[in-house]
């Protein structure tokens, strides 16, 4: 048979290009070094070979795979990134297969030459992508990169070089659409290969669902439609403007500077551990911060790391150069579900728990680690007078206030003796509880004031229990 190199590429993964160069990752090296008899061995993959002549030429592995050998390189590593581009860099000779037949069913691109030109696989049909420049010798290895673009959901395309020419004026339009990564390189026909790799491009940043491989691309994007915001994936240094009406939320990612026209904001995420107060602090103890941000011009919201979900920012954070400097607290949903007696959470007045709490039983108020569950334990903890902590509170008085009942300075009801608990005269309760005082099964209509406990009859005593109930 005629020699020939024609190569299926099977592939799932995303890729673009940029004015400033995006960031590769390798992941497979197909060629990682070839036995005396031939057969290559490959790191991040493996080699799946049968009906196929192999031989060494130097450091490559020359083939034939006649009309129905195989030769498929299935990829087993997994890519730093997906949904981004993966650009697979070949060295092989790309002679003329003679005449194009329909790759296997699993191929989502291709490569061959035919009668004098290059063409690609669109997942359904060729393509021509140009002639072969003449004087070429399809005897010697040539360098061939193949990209293939599985940005968004849309349409999956690639991109053919050989050598440093870009072929059919740039991208093709792939048929496929659900893949996500590289699955395999296949080869047919006679030939030598004596490379194979493949590198995914890291996502520095993400608009609209696509990600690009550098800030500024992302960016260049969202000039055509400011409604979104732009999500920085990974740290960058580039220096970048947004658009104006742009938005971009750092995610703690930027460290170069971003211009922001005045009607622009920025969200600028922190890392965690700028939210340190002390050396050997905990991060994300609540507390005052500042903080660095990389922005000039326009309007900077900042948003808490993923990992501090149980703290939020109070009030409005100050700006000064390129420092912020902001406070952050419990978040309210934490007290919001902090149940000191197992069923009902102290949420009447928000800002007057957090007064008590910070008073009371403030480390656990502002521990980095705090919770629902660390706030109830310390609600429901007993205090000094004997009641726990949370019923203080819904009382209106300190947890040092004695709630024994004493007898009133003068009673004249000729039928109960009078009690008071005088800690609870004039005090506000929570509001979170319907509080009542009981004697027995009566309810005190005079409140903790005029607690009314009937006289015993003669010669006899009383042990009448005075109870407070919250409801």
């Amino acid at each position: 048979m005629n020699k020939a190199c024609f190569m299926p590429l099977v592939f799932v993964c995303a890729m673009s290009a940029g004015a400033t160069e995006p960031t590769y990752d390798k992941f497979l090296t197909g060629v990682n070094s070839v036995s005396d008899g031939g057969v290559p061995s490959a790191v991040g993959g493996s080699w799946s070979i049968s009906s196929t002549t192999l031989s060494k030429a130097g450091g490559a592995v020359a083939f034939d795979t006649g009309d129905s050998g195989t030769m498929k390189l299935d990829v087993s590593a997994e890519p730093a990134d997906t949904n981004t581009i993966v650009k697979v860099e070949l060295v092989a000779t790309l002679a003329d297969v003679g005449e194009l037949s329909d790759p296997l069913s699993s191929s989502k691109t291709a490569f061959a030459v035919c009668t004098n030109a290059y063409h690609a696989w669109t997942g359904s049909s060729w393509v021509v992508l140009g002639e072969v420049p003449a004087g070429v010798d399809d005897t010697i290895s040539t360098n061939l990169t193949v990209e293939i673009s599985y940005q968004g959901s849309s349409a999956r395309k690639a991109r053919f070089t050989v050598g440093d020419t870009v072929l059919g004026g740039g991208w093709v339009v792939l048929t496929d659409t659900a893949s996500s990564n590289l699955a395999g390189i296949g080869m047919s026909g006679s030939g030598t290969l004596a490379k194979a790799d493949a590198s995914v491009m890291l996502g520095i940043a993400e608009y609209d669902g696509v990600k690009y491989g550098t800030l500024a691309d992302a960016v260049e994007e969202a000039a055509k439609d400011v409604t979104k915001t732009i999500e920085v994936l990974r740290e960058t240094n580039e220096n970048v403007t947004l658009p104006d009406g742009a938005k971009i939320a750092d995610n703690g990612n930027v460290k170069g500077v971003v211009t922001v026209p005045e009607n622009a904001s920025v969200e600028v995420q922190p890392k965690a551990a700028e939210f340190v107060s002390t050396t050997g602090a905990d991060v994300g103890t609540s507390g005052s911060y500042t903080v660095p941000v990389n922005v000039s011009g326009g309007t900077v919201n900042v948003k808490l790391p993923d990992s501090m979900s149980n703290k939020e920012i109070v009030g409005t954070p100050s700006r000064s150069g390129s420092t912020i400097s902001l406070t952050i607290q419990t978040a309210t949903s934490v007290l919001e579900g902090a149940k000191p007696d197992g069923a009902k959470a102290l949420t009447n007045d928000i800002a007057k728990l957090r007064a008590y709490l910070s008073s009371h039983t403030n480390d656990a108020y502002v521990a980095a680690g705090v919770t629902s569950a660390s706030i109830a334990e310390a609600l429901a903890a007993p205090r000094e007078n004997g009641l726990p902590l949370y019923q203080s509170y819904a009382l209106g008085i300190e947890p040092e206030d004695p709630v024994k009942p004493v007898s009133v300075p003068s009673d004249s009801d000729g039928s109960n003796i009078t009690l008071a608990i005088p800690s609870l005269s004039d005090k506000t309760p929570s509001g979170d509880y319907t509080i009542k005082y009981k004697v027995g099964d009566t309810v005190q209509e005079g409140g903790a004031s005029s607690i009314k406990i009937p006289l015993p009859a003669a010669g006899a005593g009383t042990s009448t229990a005075v109870k407070i109930c919250f409801e």
